[in-house]
């Protein structure tokens, strides 16, 4: 079961006719050459069990997104500094978008996983506090292919969903339905 903003982020890909897989676990393959390779870059120090959290995979008949979903908001927020996306209060690089060697790693094994060409896989960050460098942050990666999607986007789509008359069994759009029926 996805987390609370997880879950909301997973509402916003639906919404858009992409089917969604939550906590999505890749086991490190030992067989892999990539991966014995770059063993400590991927599999990380001292995991005892080692395998990738991905939050969110989002799919449709021509491409797969991978999704990082980082809510941040009870925290400083994600910040754009040195041309990377940091947890604006530790300065610490969000990997999925910070180390080439894991990301490719992602990437092809995901590719595989779900049965598309690794050309149709692309990388989301769905973020629900931006601190500073909003705006070079979606160039930074609107440049590389990859869509940074803000908490504003997703509560447009997701009150724009609970506008329709569709009944949606989903929380979140309880919530704005509720919310608007009490005059918020």
């Amino acid at each position: 079961m996805p987390e609370g903003f997880e879950d909301v982020a997973r509402l916003y890909y639906e919404s858009r006719d992409f089917l969604v897989s939550c906590n999505v676990k890749i086991p490190f393959d030992q067989t892999d050459k990539v991966a014995r390779q770059h063993e400590r870059e991927i599999a990380g120090l001292g995991a005892s069990d080692p395998a990738i959290d991905i939050d969110l995979v989002a799919g449709n008949s021509t491409q797969l997104v991978i999704v990082e979903v980082k809510s941040w908001f009870k925290s400083t927020g994600l910040a754009f500094a040195d041309g990377l996306a940091k947890n604006a209060a530790t300065d610490k690089p969000i990997r999925l978008f910070s180390d080439e060697i894991f990301r490719n790693y992602v990437q092809t094994k995901l590719a595989a996983k779900y049965g598309y060409k690794v050309e149709q896989v692309s990388f989301a960050l769905v973020v629900g506090k931006v601190a500073k460098g909003e705006k070079d942050l979606k160039r930074h990666f609107k440049a590389k292919g990859w869509e940074l999607v803000t908490a504003k986007e997703v509560a447009e789509r997701v009150h724009k969903i609970a506008s329709q008359s569709a009944y949606i069994d989903h929380p979140a759009i309880a919530m704005v339905r509720c919310l608007g029926a009490g005059g918020f």
